[in-house]
């Protein structure tokens, strides 16, 4: 995401979204009441001989609307922002009726907030971070799977079964697999151009690992830099197991996704510990809150995403304003899985506090 005006005092925020994952981080920016600015298409009204109304062509304008709600369309790649219009042409006349923005890669939203809170700066730091669109591919004996690196993660774009063709002419575990794997790669390869992927990590078990080396060295575009993973198990499971291997750090040492992964397993393991240095869930993390007791707070973006939206964000405001840290985790990683499952939001405190 570029930010390209930031006025605090005012509570000005001009963004371009560039990448689909500046679409969450928008998400996650706006909020009810704001005001906000984009070039748009609306539909002329006339009014009839007979005072009757009538529709005429689509035109683009340059409208503001005060905010009523935001939709965030992960696969589709859209933010939608539909709120009552408080500025446009006169020609159009459409002051206090609805309109909805759709908001997508290439767009520029202008947003005006009655404040810029530490917490809508933590966002926009988060969001304007950069990282090289990374592709991870996880080759087994019976699974492929696709792995897009975001800034907040790696989301799984892709699962196909794979098998082995076996007849007369196949001899050898490359022979079976040179088909199978030659078309999934036809597929991969045309996603690489697609999404403009920079880097490629190819991660396969062993028996095939010279077989998918020589495919993708062969039919790889140049400019694109390819790595080699051998691991024990391919699919979904190589993916994730690349995640979690010391000696594959170096991959991902821009990913925030990574640093996050260990953050959630460390407080679980100080909470299999007993260790009295963390809290689990909302209620607890309030408690813990009102002795200024919250070094670290981790949450799964399910939590942002439903109705207790605003109470979280005050949640998050508080540790901020304490100097206290905030990982926000979409809940369908791996580690935000975890975390879904004992309330969606763990802390790290300063000193071991009785909760109960």
């Amino acid at each position: 995401m570029k930010i390209l005006e930031y006025n605090k005092d005012k509570g000005i925020l001009e963004l371009l979204i560039e990448v689909p994952e500046d679409l969450y981080y928008l998400f996650l920016i706006l909020e009810k009441g704001d005001l906000a600015y984009s070039w748009t298409t609306r539909q002329l009204k006339f009014e009839g001989t007979k005072g009757e109304s009538r529709k005429g062509e689509r035109v683009k304008v340059y409208l503001g609307i005060r905010v009523e709600g935001i939709e965030y369309h992960k696969f589709t790649k859209k933010v939608r922002v539909k709120g009552v219009i408080i500025e446009g042409p006169e020609k159009i006349h459409s002051k206090g009726s609805y309109h909805t923005f759709s908001v997508g890669i290439g767009s520029k939203l202008r947003i005006i907030k009655d404040k810029i809170s530490p917490y809508h700066e933590k966002i926009l730091e988060l969001a304007s971070s950069k990282i090289k669109r990374t592709l991870v591919i996880s080759i087994g004996d019976d699974e492929v799977a696709l792995g897009i690196i975001r800034p907040q993660g790696i989301e799984l774009i892709s699962t196909w079964a794979i098998s082995p063709i076996k007849d007369e002419n196949s001899k050898s575990i490359n022979e079976m697999y040179l088909k199978p794997l030659k078309k999934m790669i036809d597929k991969i390869l045309d996603y690489i151009k697609r999404e403009k992927i920079e880097i490629v990590i190819l991660a396969s078990i062993s028996l095939l690992e010279k077989l998918c080396k020589n495919l993708m060295v062969k039919f790889l575009p140049k400019g694109v830099k390819l790595f080699f993973v051998t691991v024990s198990e391919g699919g979904r499971a190589g993916i994730y197991e690349i995640l979690r291997r010391n000696d594959l750090k170096y991959l991902f040492k821009d990913v925030r996704g990574l640093y996050e992964r260990e953050n959630v397993e460390s407080l679980l393991l100080n909470i299999a510990k007993g260790d009295k240095k963390v809290a689990v869930g909302i209620k607890e993390i309030l408690i813990a809150l009102q002795a200024g007791n919250v070094k670290q707070i981790i949450l799964v973006d399910d939590l942002l995403f439903s109705d207790s939206k605003n109470e979280i964000i005050k949640v998050l405001e508080k540790v901020l304003k304490m100097k206290g840290d905030i990982l926000i985790i979409p809940g369908d990683t791996e580690h935000g899985s975890k975390i879904k499952k004992i309330g969606g939001a763990i802390a790290r405190l300063y000193y071991p506090l009785e909760l109960y």
